[in-house]
């Protein structure tokens, strides 16, 4: 369970609206959300999309940190 100064984040910045507003925008079903998933699975495909991640277990929450960037160093 998340803490009263994170309940009281959240709620400051609005984020169930504003992650129900990105739903709808999406064309996203709210009861379609992630509920039962492979963790590793998850940060396989956020590696593969080139993100960073980190997954939260407490507040089961996946944070990306930024994308990442490929440099080829290959000369030939």
């Amino acid at each position: 369970m998340m803490d009263k100064q994170m309940v009281e984040v959240l709620n400051n910045i609005h984020f169930a609206e504003r992650y129900q507003n990105l739903c709808k925008q999406h064309n996203f079903d709210f009861n379609e959300r992630f509920v039962n998933h492979d963790i590793n699975r998850v940060m396989d495909i956020i590696l593969e999309l080139g993100y960073q991640a980190k997954y939260f277990k407490g507040e089961k929450f996946f944070r990306s940190k930024n994308k990442l960037e490929y440099i080829n160093l290959c000369t030939t």
